[in-house]
């Protein structure tokens, strides 16, 4: 893999913080799955830092972001981080 994922952690962490919406933030990491800079497995620890491990934001992101993105992938995060309240 081609990036740092501490260094990706921080600056999408800065990016929601300036403003951007926490499903901008999973399509461009999906993004950089597609261009096999990051693999789909940072996508969680990623987002779950952007959002200080609210596991209800980090779904909500996801869920917003099915709506744009691949649904097998996402799906496939939501199974990963265990739904909300263990389903």
């Amino acid at each position: 893999m081609n990036l740092n994922i501490e260094y990706l952690k921080n600056y999408m962490k800065r990016k929601f913080e300036e403003g951007y919406e926490g499903y901008e933030i999973v399509v461009a990491l999906l993004t950089l799955v597609k261009e096999k800079k990051i693999e789909e497995k940072d996508i969680l620890p990623i987002i779950s830092y952007v959002y200080n491990d609210n596991s209800i934001a980090v779904y909500n992101a996801l869920n917003k972001a099915r709506e744009l993105a691949d649904d097998k992938l996402i799906e496939d995060i939501i199974k990963e981080m265990g739904g909300i309240n263990g389903k």
